[in-house]
């Protein structure tokens, strides 16, 4: 691919250092947040293998928030004035946020922190890529592809999120005729998370979204693509693309 984008989550964050970790369950304290960030610097390792030539651009998630929370109720805890709160949390970020432990710059992985406003858009975390809205998520409702559609207003033609990590897509027509879309394209992670457990059986689906760009018309095309196991289930397009 030409460009990768990481829709956020991708240090699962629910370690020690993370403030509003799941409770309750064990299994969650078997693994450090020194794990967390070896298992993500393990996948993007892989990733830049696979796609040497990409560009790679990585959307902060809730998850990757985690950090933040722990920051400032860290900095709050130690009394200090508020003028000097900021400057704390700060400090902690610079040692602890993802962004920093994996080494994004030195790694060529433009970061978009969800607190911040990018591309000129009034959404903070999202970004604008061809004519389309990448930004990790305001919804896990059932239907929150059409949630994305409604709430998110604007003259895009498609909104790409992530969150749910379920595969999700959703489609209207304006009153002009345009057509305007939101997608999920599911998840890479571990689709029967801790916080699941004897609840409900998961919808997450292992899922990445591919997506053809026209630049000069200002379009892109987007499409779920299922992993079934461990193989991905547009192999059989592609050979047949290649014929």
């Amino acid at each position: 691919p030409a460009e990768i984008i990481l829709l956020g989550d991708v240090v699962d964050c629910t370690a020690h250092l993370c403030a509003h970790r799941t409770t309750g369950v064990v299994a969650e304290l078997e693994h450090t947040y020194d794990d967390d960030i070896a298992a993500a610097a393990s996948f993007l390792d892989r990733l830049r293998e696979v796609a040497p030539k990409a560009k790679i651009e990585y959307i902060a998630g809730n998850h990757e928030r985690r950090v933040d929370t722990w920051a400032i109720s860290t900095a709050l805890k130690t009394g200090a004035p508020p003028e000097d709160v900021k400057s704390i949390s700060q400090s902690l970020r610079r040692i602890y946020a993802p962004e920093y432990r994996l080494h994004l710059e030195k790694r060529n992985i433009a970061y978009f922190r969800w607190d911040v406003i990018h591309d000129g858009l009034k959404l903070p975390g999202a970004i604008l890529r061809n004519g389309v809205i990448y930004i990790h998520g305001i919804s896990t409702a059932v239907h929150a592809a059409a949630q994305h559609l409604t709430r998110i207003q604007g003259s895009h033609h498609g909104i790409t999120f992530g969150h749910t990590h379920r595969i999700d897509h959703t489609w209207a027509r304006t009153a002009t005729g345009e057509v305007l879309w939101a997608a999920s394209p599911g998840c890479l992670c571990n689709n029967m998370p801790h916080f699941l457990y004897g609840k409900s059986f998961p919808m997450h689906n292992h899922a990445y979204g591919f997506q053809a760009v026209d630049p000069k018309a200002n379009t892109t095309w987007h499409v779920n693509v299922p992993i079934d196991g461990k193989t991905s289930q547009i192999a059989a397009l592609l050979q047949q693309l290649k014929r």
